[in-house]
């Protein structure tokens, strides 16, 4: 056990119950397990016993802001959820580069942690469908996946996350896809890129657009110009 003391500004001094229920919750919020005793011995100081001592500096910390501003709790309680989470993704990446027969070099991690920032800029910008949203969004059951993969032909291109394979919104209008996007896609899957690097590369700045994307082009209305650079890349000319 570690124990904290926490000065109560004057200001609080008649709030002592909200203040110790919020500094409840923002140990619940931390992930720590429920094992808390507070006492309040002479009405100016909070002394919090917490069953975790190993990170009772940090915890100090948080608890002093949450004492100098009970409202403010919402806002800590919201960094430490990140943290948690983060905490909890390296978590699962450790155990499993662990199970692996060889060892993950920086380099490769660095590659993997690049490409997962890609996807969450994409959905973060354009959005993204499984096959049961593609399949409403072109008037077919949401439980009808086939839908998405015949569209494959069509110049459909998606990436894997997890189980699922998400499809990019920047390729569809009200309708389903927009014109001319097999005109788009077909020439760099005839030049052996996999989808995945198609949808990279279309969302990614380019030098010959002004450091616009190939879809930020598209959208303007620059097709001709999207086509003749996508002719010069699979052609192998830079």
């Amino acid at each position: 056990m570690a124990t904290i003391e926490i000065e109560v500004p004057v200001e609080f001094a008649d709030e002592v119950d909200e203040l110790r229920g919020a500094i409840v919750e923002l140990l619940a919020t931390a992930a720590h397990e429920a094992d808390v005793s507070m006492s309040l011995p002479d009405g100016r100081v909070l002394l919090v016993e917490v069953k975790d001592g190993g990170r009772s500096a940090v915890l100090r910390q948080l608890l002093e802001q949450v004492a100098r501003n009970p409202g403010g709790l919402l806002a800590v309680s919201g960094l430490l959820e990140t943290l948690t989470l983060r905490e909890g993704v390296l978590r699962h990446v450790t155990d499993t580069v662990a199970n692996q027969p060889v060892s993950l070099g920086p380099a490769t991690a660095g590659q993997i942690a690049l490409v997962d920032q890609g996807w969450r800029g994409i959905e973060s910008r354009y959005g993204a469908l499984d096959a049961g949203g593609y399949a409403e969004l072109v008037g077919s059951s949401p439980t009808s996946r086939s839908v998405a993969t015949k569209a494959k032909a069509k110049g459909l291109v998606g990436y894997r996350r997890g189980r699922r394979i998400l499809y990019p919104c920047f390729q569809f209008d009200d309708r389903g896809l927009r014109p001319g996007w097999s005109d788009v896609v077909a020439p760099l899957r005839d030049a052996g890129w996999d989808d995945e690097d198609i949808v990279l590369w279309l969302a990614a700045p380019h030098g010959s657009l002004g450091r616009r994307s190939p879809v930020e082009a598209l959208d303007d209305g620059d097709d001709d110009l999207v086509l003749g650079i996508i002719r010069d890349e699979t052609a192998g000319v830079w």
